[in-house]
């Protein structure tokens, strides 16, 4: 039992070590591609019409929707997202008992969300 348990913790923490690095490099890139003079701007792709929200989640599953009720720009909201996706990173990497599903589909949807929305530059990594 306990080779299983190392290969899944090695497994894990690898995984964890992954998203921090998508998520720290997207972090970065965000302003040049993202923008608002970027390349593809993303406020574009997320354009906010009277629909309600559960109709815009299940045309574009993200939680970049809710950014106009915090008070916050798509680019900001993206930003957000990337911080919040390298803080869990970092817990999983560092805390092991944290390593458990609820973190990983966490990361999962953040990462999904920005997917959504990252146009071409995310599409060639999946």
């Amino acid at each position: 039992m306990g080779e299983i348990g190392a290969a899944r913790g090695a497994f894990l923490w690898g995984t964890a070590a992954v998203y921090l690095c998508a998520f720290a490099s997207l972090y970065t890139q965000i302003p040049g591609l993202y923008g608002r003079e970027g390349i593809l701007p993303v406020r574009r792709m997320l354009p906010f019409t009277g629909k309600p929200l559960l109709d815009q989640l299940t045309d574009s599953p993200t939680v970049l929707w809710l950014c106009p009720w915090l008070g916050l720009d798509t680019e900001q909201g993206m930003e957000l997202i990337c911080l919040l996706g390298v803080g869990l990173s970092i817990t999983a990497l560092l805390v092991k008992p944290l390593r458990d599903c609820f973190i990983f589909a966490c990361l999962w949807f953040l990462y999904l969300s920005l997917y959504q929305v990252g146009q071409v530059f995310l599409y060639f990594q999946w």
